[in-house]
Order: structure tokens, then C-alpha cells, then sequence
């Protein structure tokens, strides 16, 4: 998770200088464009992104990320742990004891593994339609106004044919979808159950945390490899939304020479 969240960081921080230029020359383009035609009044048009109906079971998997992402999860798992030092003296210490908080961070690391993967995917789909919903008007407003357009920047990223990379992908989407999430809460049911028929022994939960975390080391080796796809397309889409601007501000600087630029 620390690889995940500096891949992350570094991801956000690459797209962050480059939307602060792009907003930056949408601002310029604005003024240019109204300066010159002595129209500061008429308003922007009002820009709505729908969101998409959730079934019943994504609403429930977005309820459950909603509490563990929060401050509510920290105080649960803060919670978790201080009961269990709590009963370490009752217990004498024991293996048993020693085996409680693997498990139960086995059986949660499991069930958020999937339910992670879940959720990103579908952020990653939300964002990859915005980018190419702006990249299409881009490309229409570059075909009304005569501007030619490089296709390196059209905001798509060169495809992978390799079959490592199909394979993948295969095992990305399968494991992102709600019906992965439910899997993952039936094998938890079904671990407890195993647990509980061994009344929580050292054997009992072995069977119920060692599995899980195998699993679960497993989807962090997936979240890794499709975040790094994600930013990778999004870097592509980023600084071709960067370089389109740049072809549009120097289109309007040479088409309105006589505007004076904003002063910093």
C-alpha cells in the first residue's frame, strides 16, 4: 500500500502542474476572445456531468468505501486493536491471541482488496469518457476553425498487443466487478463458518487469514499494475488536452494580435 499511495501522489502530482497551465490558458483564451469583442457579460455555458444509476449492489460497495475511507474506518480499526491488547492478558498471550489480528486483518484486507479494485474501476471509466468527451469537442472546434491538429495529440494512448497485457486486463475486469465483491463476502462467510466449526483454534484460523492474505497480496499486485495503466493513459490524455490548448491560445494570440495579454 505505501508503493501504491507514492505511485499515486507522484501520479497527482504530474497532472496537477499541467491542469494549473491548462486552466491558466483557458483564462487567456477567455479574455482574448471577449476583450476583442468587448463582451464580458455573456456567461459560460453551464457544463453537467451525469452521473450514472448504481444497482443496489454498487450502492451498498460504495457505502461500505465510504465508511473504511473515512475517519469512521480509523476509528473502527483503532477500536479493533485496542480490544484486542484488551483481552491479550484473559488469553495469556497465546498463539490464539497472537492469530486474532491476522485474521481479522486477513479476512477486512480481503474484502477491501476487492472492493478497491471495484470502486477505482469505475472512476477510471468516469474519467476516461470526461477526457474523451473533451478531446472530441477539442478536435471539432480544431475542425470548424481551420487549426490542423497533430493525431499524437488526440489524447489516445499506443495500444498493447503483448498477451501478458490482454491477460491482464482479462483478470483486471473480472475482478472488478461487483459480482467479484460478493465472491469475495461468500469465501469470507464461508471462512468463518470453517473457523467457527474449529471453534478458533491455531488450525481454524490459519485456514481462515492464510488463504486471505495470499489473495490479498495478489490484488495488491493488480491495483498496482492497473493504476500504472491508468496513469499512463492519463498522462497521455493530460498533456495532449496541455498541447491542444497551447495550439489553441497560439491560434487566438495570432488571430487577436491587437488584446493585450493578462497581466500576471
Amino acid at each position: 500500500t505505501t508503493f501504491l499511495q507514492n505511485i499515486r501522489a507522484r501520479h497527482d502530482y504530474f497532472t496537477g502542474r499541467f491542469l494549473v497551465d491548462i486552466f491558466d490558458m483557458d483564462e487567456k483564451i477567455d479574455y482574448r476572445i471577449r476583450k476583442h469583442f468587448n463582451d464580458f457579460e455573456t456567461p459560460h455555458p453551464v457544463v453537467t456531468i451525469e452521473s450514472k444509476k448504481r444497482s443496489t449492489g454498487r450502492k451498498m460497495i460504495d457505502w461500505y468505501a465510504d465508511i473504511i475511507g473515512t475517519g469512521i474506518g480509523v476509528l473502527i480499526g483503532v477500536a479493533v486493536f485496542a480490544t484486542w491488547i484488551g483481552i491479550g492478558s484473559p488469553m495469556k498471550w497465546d498463539d490464539n491471541w497472537w492469530l486474532i489480528i491476522g485474521t481479522y486483518t486477513g479476512l477486512i484486507g480481503f474484502l477491501d482488496g476487492f472492493v478497491l479494485r471495484e470502486v477505482y474501476f469505475r472512476i477510471v471509466q468516469h474519467e476516461e469518457k470526461n477526457y474523451s468527451d473533451v478531446a472530441k469537442e477539442d478536435l471539432e472546434l480544431f475542425q470548424e476553425l481551420g487549426i490542423e491538429c497533430p493525431e499524437e495529440f488526440s489524447g489516445k494512448a499506443p495500444e498493447i498487443n503483448i498477451i501478458g497485457y490482454r491477460t491482464s486486463q482479462y483478470i483486471n475486469r473480472i475482478c472488478s466487478t461487483p459480482w467479484s465483491v460478493l465472491v469475495s463476502v461468500i469465501i469470507i462467510i464461508g471462512l468463518i463458518c470453517i473457523a467457527s466449526g474449529l471453534r478458533w483454534s491455531t488450525t481454524g484460523q490459519l485456514i481462515a487469514n492464510t488463504p486471505t492474505m495470499i489473495i490479498e497480496e495478489f490484488f495488491l499486485l493488480v491495483l498496482l499494475q492497473a493504476h500504472n495503466w491508468a496513469d499512463r493513459q492519463r498522462r497521455v490524455e493530460v498533456t495532449a488536452l496541455y498541447a491542444r490548448r497551447r495550439i489553441l491560445l497560439s491560434y487566438v494570440e495570432k488571430r487577436f494580435p491587437e488584446v493585450m495579454m493578462l497581466e500576471k
